[in-house]
């Protein structure tokens, strides 16, 4: 896990980031009543390939 800060003063733009690897897995299904009752599941999650995650809080505009 790696996590860093960003700024950018001319852009006016900030922001705190934390970068790692991530899987998911996911069993969702549309509820009857939108007349569609889809059902979707994905494979395992332990079959990602995680290449790149980023997750963090950004700033910008009259905000930084």
């Amino acid at each position: 896990m790696t996590s860093f800060t960003s700024t950018d003063p001319q852009d006016k733009f900030a922001g705190d980031f934390i970068e790692n690897s991530a899987e998911i897995e996911v069993d969702v299904t549309t509820l009857p009543s939108t007349g569609h009752g889809f059902h979707f599941v994905s494979d395992p999650g332990s079959t990602t390939i995680s290449h790149f995650a980023q997750i963090g809080r950004e700033r910008n505009g009259a905000f930084v």
